[in-house]
């Protein structure tokens, strides 16, 4: 496939919203575990999510290089679908890294933003610019507004950019409503709009923007996720969004689904518990990871444990440990 091929299937794919966890590093005894990594990427993507995301924004050079060497040697393909392999980078590092990470066999890179950064728009729409030269671009926002980005006008900017295909919307709502208006003004149609919202992600996924430009009313909506989140419990999430996505086509929004975004808040902040550690705790229950200690080897509060323990109890429904129980031996073995 030509490049430009395979930018316009990943363009595509990013339009019609996927499932894409910001997976967890598989740690064994405090160190990066390969085995238990590839493992992890066999069960996200029989799960059925349309591809993963590897958070390089920070660890040691090596860690992050083992950790996309371990995504990209992934197939580009599962079930006959295009399976995107996307690297998270912090916006620091994102120009002198594009090139190689595009050579490396990824599909598209998603820059995160540092809202403590005092450059101008000028300066980061034009480096932007420059990464998505080298591959397909995603924008995931930093969880705070920083000057750069307080008005509308500057999103905008960021949308106009060609090269981008997906911007993903943090869990602050004026930001994310600045981002929704500001992508009406473009009138572009090309872009996928991803909730980043760790907390509330359903919310996201039901919610219809409308705006009223030129007596003509504009619906836009966000598609997919790009979620820590999902790193756990993976198949349930994709079948989430799927009844996401049929919620959106009907227009109505059933009161039991808005209960399931408040079980799934519950669910969020027992697993993002001490950096992730209930996400750990879960994958290490159904054996994908051999202990939930991760690389620093801290051990998890009580605290935390049992309120994971409760949140499980409390919402079995969210789980999908049969699901895992009844592949994982497949998944070892390839």
């Amino acid at each position: 496939m030509h490049l430009v091929d395979s930018d316009t299937t990943t363009r595509d794919r990013l339009r019609e919203g996927l499932c894409l966890p910001i997976a967890p590093i598989a740690a064994t005894d405090g160190q990066f575990d390969p085995h238990r990594q590839r493992t992890l990427w066999r069960y996200y993507a029989t799960a059925g999510t349309g591809g993963a995301v590897v958070d390089l924004t920070s660890g040691s050079a090596e860690l992050r290089r083992e950790l996309l060497a371990s995504l990209v040697a992934m197939p580009e393909k599962h079930d006959y679908h295009p399976w995107l392999r996307i690297p998270l980078v912090a916006e620091a590092e994102a120009l002198a890294t594009a090139v190689e990470l595009k050579e490396s066999g990824v599909q598209a890179i998603a820059v995160a933003l540092d809202d403590a950064n005092a450059g101008s728009c000028d300066d980061l729409v034009g480096l932007l610019q420059a990464v998505g030269r080298s591959a397909p671009l995603i924008v995931y926002p930093a969880a705070y507004a920083s000057p750069r980005f307080s008005t509308i006008e500057a999103w905008r900017r960021v949308l106009e950019i060609p090269q981008l295909c997906a911007i993903c919307l943090p869990a602050q709502r004026p930001i994310a409503v600045m981002i929704m208006r500001a992508l009406m003004e473009t009138r572009r149609k090309d872009i996928g709009v991803y909730t980043a919202n760790e907390i509330n992600p359903v919310i996201d996924l039901v919610t219809p923007f409308r705006y009223a430009n030129d007596n003509k009313t504009i619906e836009r909506r966000v598609v997919g996720g790009m979620l820590r989140l999902w790193g756990a419990f993976t198949a349930r999430a994709v079948e989430l969004l799927e009844r996401c996505h049929i919620v959106g086509e009907r227009g109505a929004i059933p009161d039991e689904l808005l209960q399931v975004s408040v079980e799934v808040t519950e669910m969020a902040l027992a697993l993002s518990a001490e950096s992730g550690g209930g996400l750990r705790v879960v994958l290490c229950r159904n054996k994908i990871l051999a202990d939930n200690r991760g690389l620093e080897g801290k051990r998890l509060s009580d605290e935390t444990l049992d309120r994971v323990a409760k949140t499980l109890k409390d919402h079995p429904h969210l789980t999908d440990f049969a699901y895992v129980a009844a592949r994982l031996e497949t998944w070892n073995g390839e």
